[in-house]
């Protein structure tokens, strides 16, 4: 009898914790159907996103489905600064004012986590989208003017503790440009990347265990590939990646393209801080570890 009495007053207690939680999420998704909601939702997220930033964030619509599933559709991240210079790059050399632009996003978020100063997210999918990553001057880009980056160390850091992390992410039909006018030249050979103009397109990535905190990102890449617009096509990337304390590493590296297969114990990439990458034939050390062969050390040679 007193286990009897025990499991009513359990289920009661079940019952009575339950039921105002499902009652929150009904007046959630309720509240987020309402388009006056939505788009006072997103006017707020737009506000707060754009004010450290010299530019503007869009966002079309925001979704919210029940259960801790989110979608935006058209979030976008623009220039909105006006000068001789950046009119001549448009003209010129193909530049855009957009940094960033996504289709669609999907997640699905825990929110408990977030009272531990954790963004934890179970599933994230983009579909469509690109990434223009263009140089302005010599030594200055579009993402360190829009996003206001400083050179230095605290670049890397994020923003207080929080631990941001996905069990699984996936990336569908985007593109990355990347665009430097001053290092341009002619590039010869059949299928031969210009690392100054850059277009990598159909870009298709599966990634799990993702672990952003205090600055430092892994995770595990299930395959990436890409086709750049000279014609070589990336058909297969995968290992563990990990980027932070001025290096990347790729390791248990796997590698097809067009032409071969490599395998490597891992792929290393050396760099003095994150701007570093925008002046990749300049500023990343390479080093390359086969098994049983050793290390292959360099740089990028530019033609």
């Amino acid at each position: 009898m007193e286990k009897q009495r025990i499991w009513k007053i359990f289920r009661r207690v079940i019952f009575w914790v339950a039921v105002p939680l499902l009652a929150l999420h009904l007046v959630i998704f309720a509240l987020i159907q309402i388009p006056a909601v939505q788009t006072l939702i997103t006017e707020k997220l737009v506000n707060i996103l754009s004010g450290n930033i010299n530019g503007e964030i869009e966002i079309g619509r925001l979704h919210y489905k029940l259960f801790n599933t989110i979608s935006i559709d058209n979030i976008s991240i623009l220039s909105t600064e006006k000068s001789p210079l950046l009119d001549s790059l448009k003209q010129n050399f193909h530049q855009s004012d957009t940094l960033l632009y996504v289709k669609r996003a999907d997640a699905t978020l825990n929110i408990w986590e977030l009272f531990d100063n954790r963004l934890v997210f179970n599933n994230v999918t983009i579909n469509g989208g690109t990434f223009n990553l263009q140089n302005e001057e010599i030594k200055i880009t579009n993402l360190e003017r829009i996003l206001n980056l400083k050179n230095g160390p605290k670049a890397e850091k994020s923003p207080g503790n929080m631990t941001i992390s996905a069990q699984k992410v996936a990336l569908h039909n985007f593109r990355f440009t990347l665009n430097n006018p001053f290092k341009m030249g002619q590039v010869e050979g059949e299928e031969c990347i210009d690392f100054a103009d850059l277009m990598l397109s159909g870009i298709e990535m599966d990634a799990e265990n993702i672990i952003f905190k205090e600055g430092r990102l892994s995770l595990d890449l299930k395959s990436l590939s890409a086709v750049d617009k000279s014609g070589y096509s990336l058909q297969e990337l995968k290992g563990k990646f990990s980027l932070g304390d001025g290096k990347a590493m790729l390791e248990e590296m796997v590698l097809r393209d067009n032409f071969s297969t490599i395998n490597a114990d891992c792929f290393y990439m050396g760099y003095k801080t994150p701007r570093s990458f925008a002046y990749f034939c300049d500023s990343i050390q390479l080093l390359l570890q086969f098994p049983h062969l050793g290390i292959f050390e360099g740089g990028v040679q530019e033609q």
